[in-house]
């Protein structure tokens, strides 16, 4: 005969995709999405006051019961202004990382191969976005990882390991992002590579930093000349980012102010060419910033933290959203259209 499971086992390795892709199906169908996120059985819900979440925990549990899903109650938070999520603990619209996972790199213990430092990187990667400064610190120890690099651990590589604790386990916070605040990016570039920050302009009138990117530049990019390594700089940040940029407007502050009017059509040469293609898929506007009003993103390009792609071919995949009236806008300043308009008009006497 057949066998076939009743329900869903553990240990089968496409068991938590399909959960997590089950569970994301049902937050759709029933429209909870919109204050309703989970990573395969954990979901949280988010709002901004308590009646607000009384009615969107009334909705999620509603269509749990509809599912046929059971919920453990010993296991489900209710009401929290604050709550543990995947590695952070995220209050008052503020994130931070969770402090025992702060604490297992803090009693890291000192590396032995260079085993033990992918391990170490492993840890400090995945708070990355909390340390703007960081590539300057870890270049001694990722220096070890080189092929063919003998493995001698130095008095700098014991700096670089002790300082690099000392300033993720100082509780650093950002702020969560919102895509109801106005999004600005601010990029740079040096010859190591490039660097950006995103931040957003919360209730209060104040610009606070909601995440922190930057990334190596490999030996061809190097030799580029200056425009083309701050429209890189755009362009791996926003591409960083997409997830939260796609269809939404923002602004992107720059200290190379031949990039203002950065226009794909006056773009002939290939290289800058090939950058301002990928960014027309976004909606973003450009504005020049001196290096004095710059100094953050500015030191992420000098000390970046990304390693640099090996391979650079690359794909438009997502169509920006174009309105219908900036449509029929370009086709009226179209001289071919036009033409061929008034052909149409003439021959079937439309007036």
């Amino acid at each position: 005969g057949h066998y076939q499971w009743t329900c869903l086992p553990f240990g089968l390795k496409t068991s938590p995709a399909i959960f997590q892709r089950i569970l994301s199906n049902i937050l759709r169908k029933y429209k909870l999405s919109n204050f309703a996120v989970n990573y395969i059985d954990d979901i949280l819900i988010f709002s901004k006051t308590f009646s607000e979440h009384i009615n969107y925990l009334n909705q999620l549990l509603e269509a749990i019961m509809k599912e046929g899903f059971r919920l453990k109650f010993t296991k489900c938070t209710f009401a929290a202004d604050s709550v543990k999520y995947l590695g952070h603990i995220i209050q008052n619209n503020t994130i931070r990382p969770v402090k025992d996972n702060l604490i297992s790199i803090r009693d890291f213990p000192i590396p032995k191969t260079q085993k033990n430092i992918r391990q170490f990187l492993g840890k400090i990667n995945f708070y990355n976005e909390y340390i703007p400064k960081s590539a300057l610190i870890l270049d001694p120890l990722h220096n070890l990882l080189r092929k063919g690099q003998c493995f001698i651990w130095s008095e700098e590589c014991q700096n670089s390991f002790e300082k690099i604790k000392e300033l993720l386990c100082t509780q650093p916070i950002l702020e969560i992002f919102d895509r109801d605040l106005p999004i600005n990016i601010h990029t740079d570039a040096s010859l190591q590579g490039v660097g950006a920050i995103l931040k957003q302009t919360q209730i209060d009138g104040k610009e606070k930093p909601v995440a922190y990117f930057s990334k190596k530049l490999n030996e061809s990019q190097k030799r580029k000349k200056a425009i083309y390594l701050e429209c890189l700089a755009i362009k791996e940040a926003v591409k960083y980012w997409q997830y939260w940029l796609i269809g939404r407007p923002f602004t992107v502050y720059t200290d190379h102010k031949p990039l203002e009017n950065l226009n794909i059509e006056s773009r002939t040469d290939e290289e800058l060419g090939d950058l301002s293609y990928y960014l027309s898929q976004y909606e973003f506007k450009i504005k020049y910033a001196p290096g004095k009003g710059n100094l953050e993103a500015d030191c992420l390009s000098r000390n970046p933290v990304l390693e640099a792609d090996k391979n650079e071919d690359e794909q438009l995949k997502i169509v920006n959203l174009i309105t219908l009236e900036d449509i029929i806008t370009d086709q009226k300043k179209n001289k071919a259209i036009q033409q061929i308009k008034n052909k149409l008009i003439e021959k079937h006497r439309i007036y």
